[in-house]
């Protein structure tokens, strides 16, 4: 939502593009069904299509400075209370099912405060950080101008080349960028297209930038240089792919009859990822892994009994009283 409450349709649009990446990349993962180079493919544009749920968090927690009580209570409560409710669910199911003994248990849940105890969860745990940086960030950002903006941004931006440069420790906190480095950049971005780059249609040399990005994973299959180099979450190749996302369906009109579906699944995707690895290793892989088919069958077909489940189970636990604490709270759109 806008500071006014008022959804914006495109924003649920890159929500719902960004779970289903989440789901089809960690379906692939815990299913075993891989065995072929396309599907590193689908990782690659998996990730793609997770970084604009950074840039969102800096559309909506940069765009208007609140005080700083109101603020974390708001975010940090949103995103702590539902992140240790699901990793105390994730390891209970581990432990009934046999991965995890009670000691172990024990063990895990005394570092869920220091580490994601979900491995999926890790987002979540870089943007509780970013949150507690944001209530600084967005009154500096209320009194900052373009120039300066673009200014870190750019410093920013040089940090993501640093991996293609021969240095024998390139994220050695004595390198005099490292505090430049990180997600914090991509939220940063997420703000400044928001602010500043008007919404029009795509021109043809994006388009031609498109097209470059997507096939440049192929021509490193082929020449055999570094995946990591173009594949990582912070590389350039990814983060201009990202960016050509987010500003690709900002610019689409979509039609006001979808609102209150886009609205629907928007809110939905937030409860969809947090409970999605419990209901793939627990309720869709004891059904499809014995089925042994072909991953070209398989993984569509573990993708949808993953969204079917996962949805049932946010809009049954939208009713209750506390459903925030899960993390699926369904508003009227």
């Amino acid at each position: 939502m806008t500071e006014t409450g008022r959804r914006l349709p495109w924003a649920d649009v890159l929500r719902i593009i960004g779970c289903l990446c989440v789901l089809i990349t960690h379906v692939e993962y815990n299913g075993g069904m891989g065995g072929n180079r396309l599907l590193a493919l689908i990782d690659f544009f998996g990730i793609a299509g997770f970084m604009p749920f950074f840039m969102l968090s800096g559309v909506f927690a940069l765009s208007s400075p609140r005080p700083l009580g109101a603020f974390l209570n708001s975010k940090l409560r949103r995103i702590v209370v539902p992140t240790v409710v699901w990793s105390l669910v994730y390891l209970l199911a581990n432990v009934l099912a046999g991965r995890l003994d009670w000691m172990g248990f024990v063990h895990r849940v005394a570092l869920i405060p220091l580490e994601p105890q979900v491995p999926q969860f890790w987002y979540l745990y870089v943007l509780m950080g970013i949150y507690l940086l944001t209530p600084v960030l967005s009154h500096w950002l209320a009194q900052a101008s373009r120039r300066q903006v673009e200014f870190y941004l750019c410093v920013w931006l040089v940090t993501l080349f640093l991996p293609f440069l021969p240095l024998s420790k390139p994220s050695a906190i004595t390198h005099p960028l490292f505090y430049f480095q990180g997600y914090l950049g991509v939220v940063l971005l997420g703000y400044y297209f928001h602010r500043y780059i008007a919404v029009a249609p795509f021109r043809w040399w994006l388009w031609l930038l498109a097209l470059v990005l997507v096939t440049l994973p192929l021509w490193v299959r082929v020449t055999g240089l570094r995946w990591e180099l173009i594949s990582g979450y912070l590389s350039p190749n990814m983060l201009g792919l990202s960016c050509i996302l987010f500003l690709l369906v900002r610019c689409i009109r979509w039609p006001s009859f979808s609102h209150k579906v886009l609205s629907v699944l928007g809110q939905a995707s937030y409860g969809i990822y947090l409970m999605h690895m419990v209901v793939i290793r627990f309720f869709v892989l004891p059904v499809v892994e014995p089925l042994h088919l072909n991953y070209c069958v398989g993984i569509p077909l573990a993708l949808a009994l993953v969204l079917l489940i996962s949805f049932v189970l946010v809009w049954l636990f939208s009713h209750l009283k506390y459903a925030w604490v899960l993390g699926c709270s369904l508003k009227k759109a």
